[in-house]
């Protein structure tokens, strides 16, 4: 296969993705509008997300080093140390949806600093302490 045929190949298989990541969230966003757990399930899918174009990644550089699986998992290896602080976040935050639920809007002290609780993503949470600032904290 000559790589200009690779690229639209990766490109197209991009873009799918990118289209059905785009008309399931719209989905979500339409389906479960007025549900109490709207904001949950949202942030279980853009959990899901990170992990699909993650995997994504992964199955391509295997992809285009196929031919020596010891380059391929070495590869692979070093993906993972360089991703190593974005995937402990990321599973942090998952492991702290599942443990402390949704608590929007309720007191936290977090390292020294109390606040409430004003947001959170799959690799930080963001709260207001009562000087007015926004701290965003990341998983540790």
């Amino acid at each position: 296969m000559t790589v200009l045929s690779y690229i639209f190949n990766f490109v197209f298989q991009l873009l799918i993705l990118l289209g059905a990541i785009i008309l399931i969230r719209r989905f979500l966003k339409v389906s479960l509008k007025n549900k109490l757990s709207y904001k949950k399930y949202l942030f279980f899918y853009d959990v899901l997300v990170y992990l699909i174009w993650t995997l994504f990644i992964f199955l391509k550089v295997a992809d285009v080093v196929s031919n020596n699986l010891l380059i391929a998992g070495s590869v692979v290896l070093i993906l993972l140390a360089l991703l190593w602080e974005y995937l402990k976040n990321l599973f942090l935050g998952i492991i702290f949806a599942f443990q402390y639920g949704y608590i929007l809007e309720n007191n936290l002290l977090v390292n020294g600093k109390e606040g409430k609780l004003v947001s959170y993503s799959s690799s930080y949470f963001e709260i207001l302490t009562v000087k007015g600032e926004r701290l965003k904290i990341k998983y540790k």
